[in-house]
């Protein structure tokens, strides 16, 4: 079972963002980004299949197009 690693809300559901998958394989893979509709946190996934918190680089990376479905980061950065 996978959580969140900041507000340890348990992860069982994925969904697939325009433009950013390129398949219907929603499996999470090392690297892919997971975003807790709970807590807003952004983690990573890792090569073990686990969560953690994300760098702030990492933050930043994060695609306009995902930002506007779930509107302002915890980080303070808004969609463009």
């Amino acid at each position: 079972m996978m959580e969140c690693p900041v507000c340890s809300t348990v992860v069982d559901a994925a969904l697939m963002v325009p433009g950013i998958h390129a398949t219907l394989d929603l499996s999470p893979k090392p690297g892919d980004l997971s975003i807790c509709v709970y807590c807003f946190a952004v983690a990573i996934f890792t090569d073990d299949g686990r969560l953690r918190i994300a760098t702030p680089k990492e933050c930043e990376e994060v695609p306009d197009s995902v930002l506007k479905l779930i509107g302002t980061l915890p980080t303070g950065r808004k969609p463009s």
